[in-house]
């Protein structure tokens, strides 16, 4: 039995919701967002009124494509656009010329074949901006020159944290819209550093809002000397220069009201015609079977949308599993089911449902050919929510989990891994303990192992709560009621349209405040010698440690270095961070140094391979990266160098400088001619 205060609003959801991800609603009435933003704009006309902010909006696509990301920007950007901003989109993977496009019909013959935006899906509030073909990851170097091509004055990120490489401080107020995939944010690890970059950053769910500020919120470590004779930048200065990122719970946007709409939709549909029919109907195109499960057509005599199956309990395990990790952990969550089926005396009325979208079909929503029709499914996906009397979503991770949130806004229970998001957003239903952290190749961060046996006793559960409300015991009515009345309470106030629009505008202004601030310790910084210490932290031996230092960068050098010149070396590890007037960040700088009889140290073994002796400057936020992978000093040496080519993001500092020494002699390697390889620099102390 559903409760729901929402029951009887059953608007036509709007044609365009094309654009919504076939597994997730991704809901809201875009149609009204648009007309209310229409009016602003109309009310905003007044002359007396300052002009409106520039504000950037940076996502993985354009706004009526495949993928929550989009959807949710794009739901936004109404928002902040009814609130006098001035909305400005650029796509991470589409590339569009540099140049700005006022309109989709001037953005047109950029796209190829991609799909076309739906009937009525708005966009006239929205300037598009192209950008130049980037190899490799999205740098904040490149962001910054778009900043400067367009003269925006802010720009919100909507990303994985792993897209952005955080080579140069930015030049412009920028928040994150960040989701968090980790219960903490370790020195180690490579969201600390891209954190920290940010001047504002909102975060999906209130644990990983809690970390990300127990992490950036703290002062940053760096071992640097006072004031200084030589009128060098102060301690003081540098700490105003890093600064600390102002940090928001902001969850993404979700109408309950809406869902509730979209499910009773459905059901009503799939109670006289299949999935199948309603897609052949919608769209005037013929029928396709893909040999569905016959209890999924209307009118077969066990269909579970009909009268005779009505009372029986399902379980659904919805969403896109594309993670060849299998981050959505569907194989623990089958486990999980077979085994709760198994422990049944009477299995007749009890079903599993599993509801995916196939990888392909999320490639091809992007271009002409779609399937399914993405106009029919935001009301099949919430009917079978709705049908279902239990959601099982255990994760391995969430970054928020749209579908936990979707399926207790139509009032059907769910289990997750109480783990991350998953835990903060299970309030009608049951969050399992994990069994234990894993950790996959080629994934920055942790994740949890859910749980086969606890997640089979909370379906246990949740099946002697489905039998209790079946039989009207008013205990369990009561409790599921109260549950559900606390949701829907707890999602008006917290992921509505306007909360999330207020969030941002304060969490908006608040970074800007910010990057004054931090602008303010830049420009003292530059307005006189750089500072003499804290710029790098030193590592020798045959492994390297993890990273647990704040400075930005590490030099890595075989036993015996001495440093000569450690003054002049902060300085030159200063300038090259703050880039003033270069075009490009290095990340890798490489320090000459000589062996103590006077002899250069060679860059290469005779096989070619790098000289364990060669003494390198890297960028600590890419130590982070490479150290998933590797350990031994040598290789971390080689694969620096490698990356850093490949970016064009490496140095060689000038040999003139007296800096470094090996205390011992060389070895019998040849001199290698390495510092005619790389542009070499002689900064100006």
């Amino acid at each position: 039995m559903k409760h729901n205060n929402h029951k009887n609003y059953k608007p036509r959801p709007p044609p365009f919701l094309a654009s919504t991800a076939p597994w997730s609603l991704l809901t809201i009435p875009i149609l009204l967002l648009a007309l209310v933003a229409t009016a602003a704009v109309a009310v905003a006309a007044d002359n007396d009124k300052p002009p409106k902010r520039k504000l950037a909006l940076l996502t993985a696509s354009l706004p009526w494509t495949f993928g929550p990301y989009q959807s949710q920007m794009h739901q936004l950007s109404l928002l902040l656009h009814a609130a006098d901003y001035d909305i400005h989109w650029i796509s991470l993977h589409d590339t569009v010329p540099l140049g700005t496009y006022p309109t989709y019909d001037a953005l047109r013959p950029h796209l190829g074949d991609m799909i076309r935006p739906p009937p009525g899906f708005p966009l006239n509030h929205i300037t598009f901006l192209g950008r130049p073909p980037d190899q490799g990851k999205l740098t904040a170097g490149r962001l910054n020159s778009l900043q400067s091509e367009y003269r925006f004055d802010a720009l919100l990120i909507l990303l994985d944290l792993s897209h952005v490489v955080p080579d140069e401080p930015f030049q412009m107020p920028v928040v994150a819209w960040v989701p968090l995939h980790s219960e903490t944010v370790s020195y180690s690890s490579v969201d600390y550093w891209v954190l920290r970059q940010f001047h504002g950053v909102a975060s999906l769910a209130p644990s990983s809002a809690m970390a990300i500020r127990n992490a950036v919120q703290q002062e940053i470590r760096l071992d640097m000397e006072e004031d200084d004779d030589d009128g060098s930048s102060t301690p003081a200065a540098v700490r105003e220069m890093v600064g600390t990122a102002h940090v928001e719970f902001i969850p993404h946007i979700i109408d309950g009201g809406y869902i509730s709409a979209l499910a009773d939709a459905g059901l009503e549909l799939l109670r006289d015609h299949s999935a199948a029919e309603m897609d052949s109907k919608l769209t005037h195109l013929p029928m396709v079977h893909r040999g569905q499960e016959r209890t999924l057509e209307a009118g077969h005599p066990l269909s579970l949308f009909g009268e005779v199956r009505k009372e029986d309990f399902v379980v659904l395990i919805q969403g896109g599993n594309y993670d060849v990790e299998d981050r959505k952990g569907w194989d623990t969550s089958i486990q999980a089911f077979a085994r709760f089926y198994h422990s049944l005396h009477d299995k007749s009325r009890v079903h599993l449902l599993i509801h995916a979208i196939e990888s392909y079909i999320s490639s091809m929503d992007r271009f002409s050919d779609i399937d399914p029709p993405a106009s029919v499914m935001p009301r099949v996906v919430a009917a079978y929510k709705k049908r279902a009397d239990v959601c099982l979503h255990a994760s391995k991770v969430e970054g928020f989990g749209m579908n936990v949130i979707e399926c207790q806004a139509v009032g059907t229970p769910v289990i997750t891994t109480n783990y991350t998001a998953m835990g903060d957003y299970t309030k009608i239903g049951r969050s399992v303990p994990h069994r234990q952290m894993i950790r996959s190749p080629g994934h920055l961060y942790e994740m949890a192992l859910p749980d086969v046996a606890g997640i089979k006793d909370a379906i246990q559960q949740l099946y002697d709560e489905h039998l209790a409300l079946k039989r009207g015991d008013e205990t369990a009515l009561t409790r599921r009621a109260l549950e559900i009345r606390n949701f829907n309470t707890w999602l008006e106030s917290t992921c509505s349209p306007n909360a999330v629009r207020d969030k941002f505008q304060t969490l908006l202004i608040q970074a800007t405040s910010e990057y004054k601030a931090r602008s303010k310790g830049k420009h003292a910084i530059l307005s006189g010698p750089p500072p003499t210490s804290g710029a790098y932290h030193l590592v020798t031996g045959y492994h390297l440690p993890i990273v647990d230092w704040d400075a930005p960068w590490t030099i890595l050098a075989a036993d015996g270095l001495k440093i000569i010149d450690a003054r002049a070396i902060h300085q030159i590890c200063w300038m090259h961070l703050l880039n003033p007037g270069g075009n490009t960040s290095p990340m890798v700088l490489v320090l000459p140094t000589k062996y103590d009889d006077g002899t250069v140290v060679p860059t290469h073994h005779p096989d070619g391979n790098v000289h364990d002796d060669l003494t390198v400057i890297v960028r600590t936020f890419m130590m982070t990266s490479l150290q998933d992978t590797m350990t031994r000093r040598k290789s971390f040496v080689a694969s620096a160098i490698q990356h850093a080519v490949m970016m064009g993001s490496i140095q060689a500092i000038s040999d003139t400088f007296n800096t470094a020494i090996v205390e011992r002699k060389r070895d019998s390697a040849s001199v290698g001619s390495f510092w005619n390889q790389f542009s070499t620099q002689h900064v100006e102390l």
